[in-house]
């Protein structure tokens, strides 16, 4: 009996694996192109801005374009084939909307992956591998590839820390039914919900028709999502390597008392806690710290009140670089969790303004692409606020 479920995860897996090589191969040979031409100057963030909304503007345009194409083209044949028997015209609308609907996801695959490539190469990042991810799934190139193609991140527990600890069972059950309802809700859906939700035409305008916009519509939204969190991942890549890099350079890290650095870990666990999900930039921000620390074995960082405790026994440097780095922990998937709000207080105390402004407006500029600010953000002095 568990033969057919264990062959349908599998199916599942084996798809996903298949796109995720065909975005990261396409990305490779983008990159390829693109190595003999030069780089030209760091981009401000004015500049960044502009060109990632020329970049997302011209994706969306030709990802509006293949569905006018792509829903034009089924509908037309539904209403043509009419005439015919139900099982001539089903049979060759099937088809022909099957073949229609696989190229247009052709196309809108290509449009995405070459947008998010065109938004990484602003910042310079030219997908650079760390010897902690060059190989795995969360390479820079893997993570923007499923994010351009609107794939799940494999699960992975880094410490044994649990992302979904303070959310029952019922909400994760729920929340997985919902994810499944958003994988279903593509245009194909939208398309014959459309066809068939009324007569022949409304003022003239056979609904059948209306699908064509609604389509287009739709693959402006997904392109525009996408470009987002591509954008989003690439900053946070970035600042990742930043933030140790310059704890390195500035010998804070050499600083910190075994305590102290148990307790910037505990930070990032329990932000990854409180935001709810497993987001990439939270998993790379934890790689890097878990190798720049020298940590390996899981005990207990994700509990709230040890951490709790680290705070109150560490010194005022390091309680503060703990939460300087708390707090661009909780803003690295680009959200504010309601559950954040409610406990970074118990760790803020008397600095609760100054650090929730701070988190407040890292969030916003890693979701809106102002890179040299997050940068100067990050910023990790041992210093409130």
């Amino acid at each position: 009996m568990l033969f057919f479920p264990m062959l349908k995860t599998n199916i599942r897996k084996l798809s996903t694996y298949k796109l995720e090589n065909f975005g990261v191969s396409y990305l490779k040979m983008l990159q390829q192109k693109s190595l003999s031409l030069p780089l030209t100057g760091s981009l401000s963030d004015h500049e960044l801005v502009r060109k990632s909304r020329w970049y997302t503007y011209r994706g969306i345009a030709l990802s509006v374009l293949a569905g006018f194409v792509s829903a034009f083209l089924s509908v037309y044949a539904d209403l043509h084939l009419s005439s015919y028997s139900l099982t001539y015209h089903y049979g060759w609308w099937g088809l022909i909307t099957l073949v229609v609907t696989v190229v247009e996801f052709y196309f809108l695959f290509i449009i995405a992956l070459r947008t998010v490539y065109d938004i990484a190469n602003l910042s310079h990042s030219q997908f650079a591998n760390e010897v902690f991810t060059e190989s795995g799934p969360f390479n820079i190139i893997n993570i923007l590839a499923r994010a351009a193609m609107e794939l799940p991140d494999p699960p992975i527990r880094v410490l044994d820390i649990d992302p979904f600890k303070k959310i029952s069972r019922p909400k994760l059950i729920i929340a997985g039914i919902l994810y499944k309802l958003k994988i279903l809700l593509s245009n194909v859906v939208v398309r014959l919900s459309l066809q068939r939700v009324a007569g022949k035409s409304i003022m003239r305008i056979s609904v059948p028709y209306v699908a064509v916009p609604i389509t287009g519509m739709w693959n402006a939204f997904i392109l525009f999502k996408v470009a987002k969190e591509a954008r989003l991942r690439i900053f946070g890549n970035i600042l990742a390597a930043n933030i140790s890099k310059k704890l390195v350079d500035d010998q804070l890290i050499h600083r910190l008392s075994p305590l102290a650095r148990i307790g910037c870990l505990r930070a990032i666990a329990n932000a990854v806690v409180l935001t709810q999900n497993y987001h990439p930039n939270m998993i790379i921000l934890l790689l890097r710290f878990k190798e720049l620390l020298g940590i390996e074995e899981p005990d207990n960082y994700d509990d709230w009140n040890l951490f709790l405790e680290v705070l109150d026994q560490v010194n005022e440097e390091e309680r503060y670089t703990i939460l300087d780095i708390l707090t661009i922990a909780a803003a690295f998937d680009g959200k504010i969790s309601s559950l954040e709000r409610k406990h970074l207080k118990e760790a803020y105390k008397e600095y609760s303004e100054l650090y929730f402004n701070r988190l407040e407006r890292l969030t916003y500029m890693l979701t809106k692409g102002y890179l040299h600010e997050a940068i100067a953000l990050c910023e990790i002095d041992g210093q409130p606020g």
